[in-house]
């Protein structure tokens, strides 16, 4: 993904079955409103069918795997995250995705490294943390990597809810909502099989230059070059994406929250929000918060899709009321995020 732009950005065409029966095809130079809008904007237009995707060379071998450590050592995890941000990331080879049960005593990372070399130094700060399990090795393909099985975990709950936030890369940022975290963990473990999970995603420079250099995404609007956003800033005060990222990344976090009795949910949806709202004043107090939110991890709570920028949520709008104007994706069809809520 580092390569090559956001995974939506990376399809051709969708095949679409519309609100009214018939079937269109989307793409950059066919109904390119409907191609630009369906890649993130949720269950508003249609149904797709099918879809072509671009694909890539890699090279015969990878490396990678998962690697536990204890959440002793979880403050050394997240500035370890920052350090990574900041030097290995740029090799657009290497990618990271991290949880940190925090009530569990574990943090989980998966590793991988398009190329076959053996622990790469793309990862570097990782490898001077202490871990209790590792199953990072050279394999014959990604699919392999991607096919393996993670180590045995603590027993995950039945009932998961989650809600999301982003924030700038700063270290002491990240200890920060860390922090908070292990402070709302507190309260959930007050309740049966109760579970927190902080889970980052560090979004690189290198990914995003590659998603405004294809374009045809609700997502380019993002900008990550100071002057730029200086400029832009200007003549369209009501975009949030057009943000000042002092050093080019981006950080998305979730909160995830596990739990097995009926009788609590009400009390886990306040807490999940009421974390959330607390991380965001932090953040927002340090001058790091972005409001963008990540929509497959965003809660009922939460305007994932008016976080895209004034003029980008009026096109998913427009391209509502042109496709589906009878509003039957919006009234009949439950669930996900609506643009004409």
């Amino acid at each position: 993904m580092t390569q090559h732009g956001w995974v939506s950005q990376n399809v051709e065409s969708y095949e679409i079955m519309l609100a009214n029966g018939t079937h269109v095809t989307a793409s950059g130079t066919e109904n390119p409103d409907l191609y630009f809008s369906v890649k993130t904007g949720n269950n508003n237009f249609g149904i797709v069918s099918h879809l072509n995707f671009k694909t890539y060379p890699i090279a015969d071998k990878v490396w990678g795997g998962a690697v536990t450590y204890s959440t002793k050592y979880s403050a050394d995890f997240m500035a370890a995250i920052a350090e990574y941000q900041l030097n290995g990331q740029k090799d657009t080879n290497s990618a990271l995705l991290p949880y940190i049960a925090v009530g569990n005593d574990t943090i989980l990372a998966t590793f991988s490294y398009l190329d076959g070399i053996d622990n790469p130094d793309a990862f570097a700060p990782f490898y001077r943390i202490p871990n209790t399990s590792d199953t990072t090795q050279v394999l014959n393909s990604f699919y392999e990597l991607a096919s393996g099985s993670l180590p045995s975990l603590p027993r995950l709950r039945s009932s998961f809810t989650y809600a999301a936030t982003s924030l700038y890369l700063d270290k002491d940022a990240y200890l920060g909502i860390l922090n908070i975290t292990e402070q709302f963990n507190s309260r959930v473990q007050q309740i049966l099989s109760g579970t927190l999970v902080l889970m980052v995603q560090p979004i690189s420079e290198a990914m995003i230059e590659q998603s405004q250099r294809k374009g045809h995404n609700p997502l380019d609007s993002i900008v990550f070059k100071p002057q730029l956003c200086k400029l832009l800033e200007a003549y369209r005060p009501q975009d949030y994406f057009l943000r000042l990222l002092t050093n080019g990344s981006l950080t998305g976090a979730s909160i995830n929250i596990g739990w097995s009795l009926e009788s609590d949910d009400q009390f886990v949806f306040e807490v999940l929000e009421e974390c959330i709202t607390t991380i965001e004043s932090f953040t927002k107090a340090k001058k790091v918060f972005d409001p963008f939110i990540f929509i497959n991890d965003a809660a009922p709570f939460q305007r994932p899709l008016q976080e895209y920028g004034e003029n980008t949520f009026q096109k998913l709008r427009s391209t509502s009321y042109k496709y589906d104007p009878a509003g039957v994706f919006q009234s009949l069809v439950p669930g996900g995020f609506k643009v004409l809520s």
